[in-house]
């Protein structure tokens, strides 16, 4: 069974074909744009700002992202990748691509405790994915990475509502969705994933929606 994910661009259309088992589940609505946001589409001041940061092995990923507050849609609309730097540089690059934004937190690997103090310590607020986790039937590591890919693929669809919507500019994000696999044993790859990681650790932060409280889009 294959899901197929259309990115309508003003220059060419790409379709990235994906398996569900190997890669995260995409959407398809007919030939509409599931998930892809055009550079030039402003998103309004009043739109709540966020931060996820993954660490990784040799590469960090951040995403920042801009939350709807009446349809609780997340935009993703900048991606920074910073190879073989110490946080403490990141950190500072990230407060500098960051200047005249109100962003409310940052979310970090819970399995990285340490890339948050340091972040923390130069002023900027972050937060551990597992701090959003505490009702999840499974805690470990495994269990969130689960339960987050779950959580992303529903952003995607929008079937639980609010929707997931990536800005073109974010090629790291778009390149590892087409790139993301499992092993044999159904487990994710370690690999082509740090974007979406912390893209997963963000959708994890969001606090269940009502869905009798969502505005239609367009409302």
């Amino acid at each position: 069974f294959i899901f197929c994910f259309f990115f309508n661009d003003t220059a060419t259309t790409e379709i990235y074909t994906l398996s569900l088992h190997d890669a995260l589940p995409i959407y398809e609505e007919h030939n509409k744009v599931g998930c892809l946001y055009r550079k030039e589409e402003e998103l309004p001041d009043w739109y709540n700002k966020y931060m996820a940061l993954d660490p990784g092995y040799g590469v960090c990923a951040v995403g920042w992202y801009a939350v709807d507050p009446a349809t609780h849609d997340v935009y993703k609309y900048r991606e920074g990748r910073f190879e073989n730097e110490a946080m403490s540089t990141i950190a500072r690059k990230i407060k500098i691509m960051s200047v005249g934004e109100a962003i409310e937190f940052c979310v970090v690997d819970g399995s990285e405790p340490n890339a948050a103090v340091e972040l923390n310590q130069h002023g900027i607020h972050t937060v551990l994915d597992r701090d959003f986790a505490a009702n999840l039937q499974d805690y470990s590591e495994k269990g969130r990475k689960r339960a987050g890919i779950e959580r992303t693929r529903d952003y995607l669809s929008g079937a639980s509502g609010p929707r997931l919507y990536i800005s073109e500019i974010c090629e790291h994000t778009r390149r590892e969705f087409q790139r993301y696999a499992y092993d044999k044993n159904g487990d994710p790859q370690k690999e082509n994933d740090h974007h979406l990681d912390e893209t997963r650790y963000m959708i994890s932060s969001r606090p269940k929606a009502d869905t009798t409280k969502i505005l239609k889009r367009g409302s």
